[in-house]
């Protein structure tokens, strides 16, 4: 009996020597993995924080002026990037002009960044988003529309155009602060 015993206490502490070196190649797999996707998603930490300021954007063909707010932050200990962004009418206060969520990830295996806008209608769509030098990017709809946003210091400009049969026309302009 008492041999049994320690075979069965020797099982035991193999069996969790075991689990210990699983755990380990696999934590450093999977840390590995995350640290390519959080090294990317580094090149937005510029834009985190609160950005106030207002603009325009073409709505049925007529010039929109809407104050806004636009709040970014970094999510899941930084395997993801939030841009919220809350618009008004500057005529009335009570009309929303925009009201979305952008949820940015990099997808590893791709070698792309992965940008999916949630509108507050409950729509959604999944865009673009290109880096073309420290501070400016570009994000949108492939041949439809498309987005860039310049920042220097505590500005934040965001220019949008829709492509009206091959030609780029201007349908968005903000200007934002860094609070």
């Amino acid at each position: 009996m008492k041999f049994f015993k320690l075979l069965f206490c020797a099982m035991k502490i193999l069996f969790l020597r075991l689990s210990v070196i699983i755990t380990v190649v696999m934590v450093s797999h999977t840390g590995f993995s995350q640290s390519a996707s959080h090294e990317q998603l580094k090149k937005l930490h510029y834009l985190t924080g609160v950005w106030k300021g207002q603009g325009w954007t073409l709505i049925n063909g007529v010039k929109q002026f809407f104050v806004e707010t636009e709040t970014a932050s970094i999510r899941l200990d930084g395997a993801a990037f939030e841009i919220q962004a809350s618009g008004v009418s500057s005529v009335d206060r009570s009309k929303k002009i925009v009201n979305a969520v952008a949820l940015i990830s990099y997808d590893e295996s791709n070698s792309k960044y992965l940008m999916r806008l949630v509108d507050g209608d409950g729509s959604s769509l999944d865009a673009y988003l290109l880096f073309s030098d420290n501070h400016t990017l570009e994000w949108g709809l492939k041949d439809a529309i498309r987005f860039t946003i310049e920042v220097n210091g505590n500005t934040w400009k965001e220019t949008g155009y829709k492509n009206n049969s091959g030609t780029w026309a201007k349908t968005f302009e903000m200007v934002l602060t860094k609070q």
